[in-house]
């Protein structure tokens, strides 16, 4: 996996959440309030520790969410 880089033009509460493929949240990544500016979060499977198959990650910003399927493979 790799690093997931995000950027904000204003402060923002923010999540940032890893779904297995029936919907049941294995990780949440971010969970607080972002200052303005560019963020990064690694992904790598070091500091998530995510076994193979197929997840969710769900990036919510101020309410408004959007979702990415990934799969992972060791």
């Amino acid at each position: 996996m790799q690093a997931l880089d995000i950027t904000f033009q204003k402060a923002a509460d923010v999540t940032l959440e890893v779904m297995n493929v029936l919907g049941v949240k294995t990780k949440s990544l971010v969970n607080s309030r972002q200052s303005a500016g560019n963020h990064k979060c690694n992904l790598s499977n070091q500091n998530v520790q995510l076994s193979s198959g197929i997840y969710f990650i769900t990036l919510t910003i101020d309410g408004k969410s959007s979702t990415q399927r990934i799969v992972v493979m060791e």
